[in-house]
């Protein structure tokens, strides 16, 4: 498995530069319970618990999934929707955390990991800080996924945008990458210029991975992606799940 650490002298270098000296993990809300799972609609609740099942059949008890991102585009907020609790601070007006934080919960034997980390971007600059809390994240763990979230109302990926890309494969390997899936948050928004949601929603997905792939130079990387919407007013369909589309 590819070692997602950097190692101690470039560490040091970055220190000396005024950066903050890295954290040496991440603050654990657990394993425990997976309470959050219980409150979930029974739809929702037999479909996670059958995926589960069907993970322990190959042999697989536990996942690990780090979310990473820009400020502002719902990582701590995507976390809170997942595990259906309040785990990581979501409000906009409370200053971002500077520390990757994990939560793990157990359900039917299962034990899943999920990991929110600060934002990568300062100014119009990557984030010193950012990367070397991923990095704290990262610290010896086995990642199953990355869910690199952005919001699906913003029109463009720009230069920002292609630094962080190019960042995280030189600092972590273009491993992170294969394991990537996109995240769009504020799924539940309305198509410009009367476009159809879906032709909508596509465009802005294969403008991302094309984004992603000419910058790094991998032209087959796959990238799947999800649709997240977090907000209250979510619709929902028969069974009381959130939906984005009808």
């Amino acid at each position: 498995m590819h070692d997602f650490s950097r190692d101690a002298e470039h560490e040091e270098e970055e220190s000396e530069a005024g950066a903050p000296a890295p954290q040496q993990s991440a603050p654990v809300l657990g394993p425990k319970e997976w309470v959050g799972l219980s409150s979930m609609p029974t739809a929702t609740q037999n479909s996670l618990l059958e995926a589960l099942s069907k993970l322990r059949d190959r042999s697989v008890n536990e996942m690990t999934v780090i979310f990473i991102g820009k400020q502002g585009v719902g990582k701590s907020s995507t976390v809170n929707t997942l595990l259906n609790e309040r785990v990581a601070p979501s409000s906009p007006f409370q200053p971002e955390t500077v520390r990757p934080l994990l939560a793990g919960r157990v359900a039917a034997g299962f034990t899943l990991n999920v990991l929110d980390t600060p934002g990568l971007l300062e100014g119009d600059s990557v984030s010193a800080r950012g990367l070397m809390a991923l990095r704290a994240a990262l610290n010896g763990r086995k990642v199953d996924a990355f869910i690199f979230t952005d919001r699906l109302d913003t029109w463009r990926v720009d230069n920002a945008d292609k630094a962080i890309f190019t960042s995280l494969a030189e600092n972590f390997g273009t491993e992170l990458w294969e394991r990537t899936v996109l995240g769009f948050s504020h799924a539940q928004t309305t198509a410009p210029d009367g476009k159809p949601y879906d032709e909508f929603v596509n465009a802005r997905v294969e403008q991302y991975r094309k984004a992603i792939r000419s910058t790094l130079g991998m032209p087959n990387l796959e990238l799947p992606f999800a649709l997240i919407e977090n907000g209250s007013r979510c619709k929902t369909n028969g069974d009381g799940e959130k939906v984005v589309n009808d």
